[in-house]
């Protein structure tokens, strides 16, 4: 009786271990995988050209900058993964909160980068940046048609007109409260003989500056025959009889 019962339990262990055979030697993989990882070389990595991401600005104000702002950052973390990091997995955030306009400087701290988890960071180059904060503001500010080249023979334009004749412009201040005007692109009229009318957009002259104006902006050019100014002399004149 007692040797049955040992064979029967035999059995069924012998039962439960061929059962979802491809389960466990999965789970005996996943398990030495995990000890593997969790013994291997920390190393230290530097990425360069890692972007910046601004929080925080004060609502109605915005950064002048000529160019995306980047730094490089030392990471240090198992080797596998420090590796397989590129510079756009990694973001460091920038706090702008209580920055008042003008030239500023930020500090970047290691807790300020978004990296994933088992990664430290040592280093941040430069540990600091500079940047220019300005209040938005909005303008109107009148169009300029710019036409070029020579017309045809005996022709001359009479008139080069756009509409609408103003524009709203929105941007940082420095940039927008000394604009005078705003020109069209140019049209060449080189060869042209005649009248014409076309869908044309204009230029700012700096990359912060936003067009506010939905309206589509038409330049007309009139063109006619060449005047002339001519001087008659000796003729006779009559004056009102009062």
């Amino acid at each position: 009786m007692v040797s049955g019962k040992l064979t029967a339990g035999l059995r069924n262990r012998l039962k439960i271990l061929r059962e979802n055979r491809g389960l466990k030697i999965l789970s005996v993989l996943l398990a030495l995988t995990l000890f593997l990882l969790s013994r291997q070389q920390n190393i230290e990595v530097r990425l360069n050209d890692v972007p910046i991401q601004f929080q925080g600005l004060p609502p109605g104000h915005e950064i002048i900058d000529d160019g995306e702002q980047r730094v490089s950052v030392r990471l240090f973390g198992p080797e596998d993964l420090v590796r397989r990091l590129n510079s756009n997995q990694i973001t460091v955030v920038a706090q702008l909160q209580h920055k008042d306009p003008g030239q500023r400087v930020v500090q970047l701290h290691p807790e300020d980068v978004v990296r994933p988890p088992r990664v430290k960071v040592t280093q941040i180059f430069p540990p600091n940046i500079r940047l220019q904060i300005e209040r938005t503001i909005e303008r109107t500010i009148p169009i300029k048609p710019r036409i070029v080249g020579q017309l045809a023979a005996a022709l001359e334009v009479y008139q080069a007109q756009v509409v609408p004749s103003q524009i709203q412009l929105e941007g940082p201040e420095s940039p927008l409260k000394d604009l005078v005007d705003v020109w069209t692109e140019t049209t060449d009229l080189t060869g042209q003989t005649t009248s014409f009318s076309k869908l044309v957009d204009v230029e700012t002259l700096h990359p912060s500056i936003r067009i506010k104006t939905r309206e589509q902006i038409r330049l007309s050019v009139t063109i006619g025959e060449q005047r002339t100014n001519r001087i008659f002399f000796g003729v006779p004149g009559r004056w009102p009889v009062l």
